[in-house]
């Protein structure tokens, strides 16, 4: 009955429309490989294709996304969309990550994406702090539930109600990112789990449901280590990427107290627990099912 984009104002909605589109499509092509609906698949990237070459083109300033016409406030949602999306290019991101740090139009709803665009980009401790600013209200309030608005009553949107599902993409988050799980395939057949940490959380115990069976995970960071346990159910397969931090070098990873990688190379691997390889921010690895506890040292940088 009216044209929505969210609560709130400042809302950038050629941008908003193009970037919900977009992720619609990729939804759909997912979906349409997933089942073998191969004759989908050539119209479904062609618009996809055509949104590619014209949204920085036609939205990017040179320092924030805008659309020709939209004279309100730089709208953080429209950012937020671009890089879920993928359509941001990672030359943009210190520009996006001031957008973050100095608008805030977002309903508690399209927040979520801002706290997830800002984990994409490598920014897990702005993602925390703006997350604890933002929702500060609501935690500190007597009320155990989150609401529809950023306020009750007159200050919320329209009324609002004070307890309201939409609010709950934060928590999502930090299963998905801080600890770091996500299916890597339907089903969770295989699945990551690669922690974001950062500086500011120190403990994450979390229980993830999956078709396949909980997955039990438990991280804790020190100040020159992170140690890791999980259980993992049947007929999965865990891809691990423990984290690099900052500066400092991995100098040895341990599981069940034996040294596993160390100087570079991996070295007393089970058939459960294989090495995939290093990368500039995380070393991987392969679990079969079962529980494992693993150990990442750093040096003292």
């Amino acid at each position: 009955g009216w044209t929505w984009g969210d609560w709130g104002s400042n809302k950038d909605m050629t941008i908003l429309y193009n970037g919900w589109y977009y992720l619609a499509l990729k939804g759909q092509l997912k979906m349409a490989e997933a089942v073998g609906e191969t004759a989908d698949l050539a119209e479904i990237k062609s618009k996809m294709a055509s949104i590619e070459a014209n949204f920085n083109k036609t939205f990017w300033t040179g320092k924030e996304y805008r659309s020709p016409g939209y004279k309100g406030q730089t709208d953080d949602r429209a950012h937020a969309l671009a890089v879920v999306a993928g359509l941001a290019k990672v030359d943009q991101y210190r520009a996006i990550r001031e957008v973050f740090k100095t608008q805030e139009h977002s309903s508690p709803y399209m927040e979520k994406y801002v706290g997830e665009a800002l984990y994409m980009m490598g920014l897990e401790d702005d993602a925390i702090i703006r997350t604890k600013k933002r929702f500060k209200a609501m935690t500190d309030h007597p009320y155990t539930t989150l609401w529809e608005g950023w306020g009750i009553g007159n200050k919320g949107y329209g009324g609002g109600t004070i307890n309201h599902a939409w609010c709950g993409g934060a928590l999502t988050l930090l299963s998905q990112y801080g600890a770091g799980v996500a299916p890597l395939t339907p089903g969770y057949g295989t699945y990551q789990v690669a922690p974001q940490m950062g500086t500011l959380l120190s403990h994450i115990k979390t229980t993830v449901p999956s078709v396949k069976g909980d997955i039990h995970i438990e991280l804790k960071r020190e100040a020159q280590s992170l140690s890791l346990e999980l259980d993992s159910p049947a007929d999965t397969t865990a891809v691990i990427a423990l984290p690099k931090l900052g500066n400092s070098m991995v100098t040895k990873v341990l599981a069940e107290g034996e040294i596993i990688w160390q100087r570079g190379k991996a070295q007393n691997l089970s058939t459960a627990l294989s090495f995939i390889e290093e990368t500039d921010h995380t070393l991987k690895f392969s679990a079969q099912p079962g529980r494992y506890r693993l150990v990442v040292h750093y040096d003292a940088q």
